[in-house]
């Protein structure tokens, strides 16, 4: 319960209880409700009720039933002690159906993710002040799910997300392309500050690193060979000074790695293992 509430916050679940409420009493002001709906038996909720339902969507990622009403059934192979101990099937059903973030009468509708920006901006902002970054920070474009929301995030070492950006079609800045904004979003608190960036080659634009010399694209190096240029505060390697032996081959020769790539590889590890909790 603390790590959950060092997330959702009083404010947060407070924005969620507001919002829910609302959307649910101009539903009710502005549509033809049948005299035997459900809806007919909405009472407002607070943050006890915002918490309660919170929880059980956590609880149902981890107790997989096939739908939503088997959590309610007494049948032997549905009975649980959870749902209909925390709360009744028709309220949990009508605070799903109505849970909402964002006035719809004064949200931007110019912004693509106007129901959700309100929400979040305050996760970014939570995120970003519950833990700092080490050094050795990463971003790397989620994989898209066919029915999933492409993410860019910002993470360290830990696994930790300390910035979320949600793909919502063309959104970079007039002059830059996707990357670049993405990059500068991602990264704004953290840029110039001496930290190590792992990245894979969709970040890597000519307007972010200033250059992008013809001797480093062209270049054909053999195995161990490395060549860098330097101009400014830029600097440009195909490989890395230090090495490691790593394993040997058949022939029990050392196979040299350089150490830029073992770095990436452990690092980029994080990505995955982040993206397997959020499946979950």
């Amino acid at each position: 319960m603390d790590y959950f509430k060092l997330f959702f916050t009083d404010e947060i679940i407070e924005l969620m209880v507001i919002e829910t409420n609302r959307n649910t009493q101009h539903f009710l002001n502005t549509q033809k409700v049948s005299p035997v709906s459900r809806f007919l038996f909405w009472q407002p909720i607070n943050n006890n009720y915002m918490e309660k339902f919170m929880g059980l969507l956590l609880w149902m990622g981890l107790v997989k039933m096939t739908s939503i009403a088997d959590y309610w059934k007494k049948a032997e192979r549905y009975k649980n002690s959870v749902a209909s101990n925390t709360m009744s099937r028709n309220k949990f059903e009508l605070i799903l159906r109505f849970w909402h973030f964002e006035d719809n009468k004064t949200a931007n509708k110019a912004d693509r993710l106007y129901k959700g920006r309100k929400l979040l901006n305050m996760a970014n902002e939570l995120v970003k002040n519950i833990h700092k970054p080490g050094e050795i920070i990463a971003y790397i474009p989620n994989k898209t799910h066919k029915y999933g929301v492409k993410f860019f995030k910002v993470y360290g070492s830990n696994i930790y997300t300390y910035k979320i950006i949600i793909y919502e079609g063309k959104q970079s800045k007039p002059g830059e392309a996707l990357s670049e904004t993405i990059v500068t979003s991602l990264c704004e608190n953290y840029l110039n500050k001496g930290r190590t960036i792992v990245t894979d080659n969709f970040y890597t634009s000519v307007p972010l690193a200033r250059f992008f010399p013809k001797t480093i694209i062209g270049k054909k190096l053999k195995k161990g060979e490395f060549v860098g240029v330097e101009n400014e505060s830029v600097t440009f390697n195909t490989t890395s000074i230090k090495y490691d032996p790593g394993k040997k081959n058949r022939n029990h020769e050392g196979i040299f790695k350089p150490g830029t790539i073992l770095l990436y590889n452990t690092e980029k590890a994080g990505i995955d293992l982040s993206d397997q909790l959020a499946s979950y």
